[in-house]
C-alpha cells in the first residue's frame, strides 16, 4: 500500500504540537513524545483525541500493548489526562478520550 491508499481520516492532516516540556523529557521515550504530538494533532478536532490503541498502533508500526506503555508514560508524567466515559447502554463500549 503506498500513501495515495491511505484513507485521510486514518491520517489526520491537522498540525501537531510538541511542547518544549515534553521534546525535551529525557524520561520519555522517543515513540512517546511522537503518540503527544498525535495526540494534540488529533485532540485540534474535537477538543480530546479520541483514537484507540489500535488506530496508533496502525499508524505508527508498533503493537497495541506499546502504545498502551506510552500513554501510561505520558500519563503518569502528568502530560495526558485520560477518561472513560460510559455509554448509558451497557451493552456498548465505553469511549476513552485523551486530553
Amino acid at each position: 500500500m503506498d500513501k495515495t491508499d491511505i484513507h485521510p481520516v486514518s491520517k489526520p492532516g491537522y498540525y501537531a504540537i510538541l511542547p518544549a516540556a515534553v521534546r525535551y523529557d529525557d524520561r520519555l521515550r522517543p515513540n512517546g513524545k511522537l503518540l503527544y504530538a498525535e495526540i494534540t494533532a488529533l485532540a485540534s478536532r474535537d477538543g480530546y483525541c479520541w483514537a484507540d490503541n489500535a488506530f496508533f498502533a496502525q499508524n505508527f508500526g508498533v503493537t497495541e500493548r506499546c502504545v498502551q506503555r506510552l500513554l501510561v508514560q505520558l500519563e503518569g508524567y502528568g502530560y495526558i489526562e485520560v477518561e472513560t466515559v460510559q455509554n448509558g447502554n451497557q451493552v456498548q463500549r465505553a469511549e476513552r478520550r485523551i486530553w
